[in-house]
């Protein structure tokens, strides 16, 4: 889904004809969540949101705790992404529960950091960033370099909006080479993407620029519409502030 989503759709819809032929449930599950997963990221959350709890139900009722888990994230996340904060909250809290019954650090790690996520858009950043550093705590322990790297971004974003420019501008740096390093390119290119402000906003127009435009060839290439629409507008605003108006 990272690579080529369209692969990964086609792949999962063929799993799940095959688990459902079988009446296998875990298999039901696991093509449900990664079908739901490519339409959340491609923005369309209608058709995700059945597919993820759909998924979550099953796994639950199968006793994989540990899916279970990491699937409430996912329904955490597509709640977050549409402003349903108390839902998103209460997502994440049963994903975390599900993963501390399970054993599954890396899932914990990515449990806390959603509750990052929703902590900071309330504005409430001290609690976020205690938030996000456990949920660091929690991806070391399981020694999931993914999860850090997400996570290092989401606490960039955190710092950046309580004022702390250059740790938000380190954080940044250091996700985009992990992303760049776990061939995880959306996740790079949301890092490029949040780069090219603090340059433009320290005078370092032409390289924030570059971070910019890295980002939409990568957004485009995997067909993430909301996304490469983001930067686009961002990219828009940084040529007009550079005088290029023709180009914005």
């Amino acid at each position: 889904w990272q690579t080529d989503p369209d692969a990964a759709l086609r792949y999962a819809q063929e799993g799940l004809q095959i688990a459902e032929r079988l009446r296998y449930d875990r298999g039901r599950a696991a093509n449900l969540n990664a079908v739901g997963i490519v339409h959340y990221l491609r923005g369309d959350f209608e058709r995700a949101q059945p597919l993820l709890e759909e998924a979550l139900v099953l796994h639950q009722s199968t006793g994989n705790l540990k899916s279970a888990g990491r699937v409430a994230a996912n329904v955490g996340h597509l709640h977050a992404a549409v402003s349903r904060h108390a839902e998103a909250l209460a997502l994440y809290e049963q994903a975390a529960a599900l993963g501390a019954k399970a054993g599954d650090d890396a899932g914990m790690a990515t449990a806390k950091d959603g509750v990052g996520n929703v902590l900071q858009v309330q504005g409430r950043y001290r609690e976020a960033i205690a938030a996000f550093e456990e949920s660091l705590r929690w991806a070391d322990r399981a020694g999931d370099e993914q999860s850090r790297a997400i996570t290092l971004n989401n606490l960039a974003n955190c710092q950046l909006e309580a004022g702390n420019t250059q740790a938000a501008l380190e954080g940044y740096l250091s996700a985009a080479q992990s992303f760049e390093k776990l061939n995880l390119p959306l996740y790079q290119a949301q890092a490029y993407a949040n780069i090219a402000p603090i340059l433009a906003g320290q005078g370092m127009l032409d390289q924030g620029r570059v971070y910019l435009e890295r980002a939409l060839a990568i957004q485009r290439k995997a067909g993430n519409r909301p996304a490469e629409g983001a930067t686009l507008l961002n990219l828009g605003a940084l040529l007009n502030d550079a005088g290029k108006v023709a180009e914005s």
